[in-house]
């Protein structure tokens, strides 16, 4: 599960080209998602993540699945029209390319890539424009976190004094705490709360993609390079969230550090450093000070 995180980014190098991305392990369970048109398709990420094949889509036939097949046979499947319901009873109609993802001889799992369709007679025609939608979900707010203990309640205070505020923040907390839950909530109680909420898991990109995408690039800076921001562009006036950065390579971390110490960032093969204005909340899954430790 966590090679296929760390080599998301390397497995969908098409990524833009398609609405919806989704990557099974080994055993049919979710590791990845990706959807650009929640007006479509309404599944996010935390609906996703963490759940088997037959749970996101009980009423599909495993035998003729693709994914299964790719699993069980390591044979991938091109542009097949299907027709799905998830688990919510919402049906979908989409295009659908499935890869096996291999380690050496092993299968250790599955990439699906989709096309989404608006008529059943449409899916003929696929076209690879980028698809950028505005609808976005709302944010956590403080109040969504539910608890009894005195310590949580403590942890709430602190959510609702660091929204108050402008600083950068780091959040500390095992895997599967509630970090990004916590950031959504300050983002939502803070002045940025109208501006965008933008996240990035620093664990799922190799190191030698991450800097482009949190900085943007210049066409031509390198083979293929086009003229895109970043996520710092992206999430302007803002808040970037950027979770498990104890995975980032530090020459990397440096360079965030300068970015919010002059609120200006340069895209990966220009010269001029353009203003931003963002808040980053950053977030570790290790104790930080063990970290400068080791």
């Amino acid at each position: 599960m966590k090679k296929l995180r760390e080599y998301a980014q390397e497995i969908l190098d098409v990524y833009n080209y398609f609405n919806g991305i989704i990557i099974f392990d080994w055993s049919a369970t979710a590791v990845y998602y990706y959807n650009n048109r929640p007006d479509i398709n309404q599944l996010c990420e935390k609906d996703v993540i963490g759940k088997t094949l037959p749970q996101i889509y009980p009423e599909l036939d495993l035998e003729n699945s693709t994914i299964m097949r790719a699993l069980q046979t390591g044979k991938p499947t091109s542009n097949i029209y299907q027709k799905i319901k998830d688990f919510k009873g919402q049906e979908v109609q989409e295009v659908n390319t499935t890869l096996p993802i291999f380690d050496g001889n092993e299968i250790i799992g599955a990439v699906e890539a989709s096309q989404y369709i608006i008529g059943e007679n449409e899916y003929r025609n696929i076209y690879i424009t980028p698809i950028n939608s505005e609808i976005e979900r709302a944010c956590f707010t403080v109040d969504d976190i539910i608890s009894e203990s005195s310590d949580m309640e403590a942890v709430k205070n602190k959510i609702r004094k660091v929204s108050k505020t402008d600083s950068s923040i780091l959040l500390y907390g095992k895997t599967g705490s509630g970090k990004g839950m916590a950031a959504e909530a300050i983002h939502a109680g803070s002045a940025r709360s109208k501006h965008r909420f933008v996240t990035q898991n620093c664990a799922a990109i190799p190191s030698t993609l991450m800097e482009s995408i949190l900085f943007g690039t210049i066409k031509g800076s390198f083979t293929g390079a086009e003229d895109r921001r970043g996520l710092f562009e992206t999430a302007d006036g803002g808040t970037l969230f950027l979770d498990e950065i104890n995975n980032m390579d530090l020459n990397l971390q440096a360079k965030i550090l300068k970015a919010i110490e002059e609120q200006k960032i340069t895209r990966v093969g220009d010269y001029e450093p353009r203003p931003v204005n963002v808040r980053v909340i950053a977030a570790a899954n290790i104790d930080p000070l063990q970290l400068v430790r080791n």
